[in-house]
């Protein structure tokens, strides 16, 4: 991870190199492999790749790199969680949250 200085918003300032998004969601996918690792421009305050696997398959990685933002990133997840149990809506499957912050530093939700 790499943090530069700049007058951009903080998202922009964050970048995930391949090797620690391998360490993040291997061993979460069974050993998978990050091919490709694409930005999508949806927020100032969040970090969203869209993560391809050595088996061509995708995941959504989003990280909330903005301290303040942390509890709504928590909040969103829980939120899809418990309106996918009780609605029909079609919303993302939350497949894994890491919010301790202890193998990477910020919370994150793929």
């Amino acid at each position: 991870m790499l943090i530069v200085s700049s007058k951009n918003p903080l998202s922009s300032q964050v970048d995930f190199d391949q090797k620690k998004l391998n360490a993040l969601v291997s061993k979460t996918f069974g050993g998978k492999k990050v091919i490709n690792a694409h930005l999508l421009p949806y927020s100032s305050s969040n970090k969203t790749l869209k993560i391809t696997f050595d088996d061509r398959t995708n995941v959504v990685v989003k990280a909330s790199v903005r301290e303040s933002r942390f509890e709504r990133i928590l909040m969103e997840s829980n939120l899809i969680k418990q309106l996918k149990k009780k609605s029909d809506l079609p919303l993302p499957d939350v497949l894994f949250t890491d919010f301790t912050r202890e193998k990477f530093q910020y919370p994150y939700v793929v």
